[in-house]
């Protein structure tokens, strides 16, 4: 699979963005205070379509087309972050226990980092115990920079890093379906995870 051109770079990351940014300034406060909720009903491209390498927790180079047949839940977080970052991990988990036991043995979730130059395998490991994330569902992911920014533009994640090493990011969070077309995104959670767990169960089925 060939990576994206520029111009399909481009009207890729327009095609989700119109979906509905929903992002204001970027900050931790803002990410975690606002909520909008958008189901996309419109064509749209595969984020198999994104043929970048990543690497996980155990070091290992992945693709996100290794995910195609399921459904995944896929956010962006860095694994220093001590606000927006965990609340926003704690709510998937909250969403994961949601799902109907037959979905949830099918679901993915997929943590991208925005921070690749500091998220090496053993910080996302770290994370990941932290958080007591159940490895055989949940995914830590990091890619180059440049490919970060990519995955932030298609996923309409507003981000801007400060000189003290914080990153102040919108809380995207999207439901995929199993062949990597967008199908839910919300930014923020205080409308609780209902209408994730009705994302989820339409994409499983």
């Amino acid at each position: 699979m060939l990576r994206l051109s520029r111009t399909r770079l481009t009207c890729f990351a327009l095609t989700l963005m119109l979906i509905g940014t929903g992002c204001s300034r970027p900050s931790d406060s803002a990410s975690a205070s606002r909520s909008e909720t958008t189901a996309v009903t419109t064509q749209q491209p595969s984020l198999f379509e994104l043929a970048f390498p990543l690497t996980d927790d155990e070091g290992r180079t992945r693709r996100l087309e290794e995910f195609r047949g399921e459904p995944f839940v896929a956010t962006m977080v860095y694994t220093s972050c001590t606000s927006v970052c965990p609340r926003v991990t704690a709510d998937l988990k909250t969403l994961e226990k949601a799902l109907p036991p037959d979905v949830r043995e099918h679901t993915r979730f997929l943590l991208f980092s925005l921070d690749p130059g500091r998220d090496t395998p053993a910080a996302l490991t770290k994370f990941a115990d932290q958080h007591t994330l159940d490895r055989s569902r949940w995914t830590l992911l990091a890619s180059s920079e440049d490919d970060m920014r990519t995955l932030a533009a298609v996923l309409g994640v507003k981000f801007r890093p400060d000189e003290g090493g914080e990153i102040a990011h919108s809380a995207v969070v999207v439901v995929c379906n199993p062949d990597g077309t967008l199908r839910q995104r919300q930014v923020g959670l205080q409308d609780g995870v209902g209408p994730l767990v009705a994302a989820v169960r339409d994409a499983a089925q």
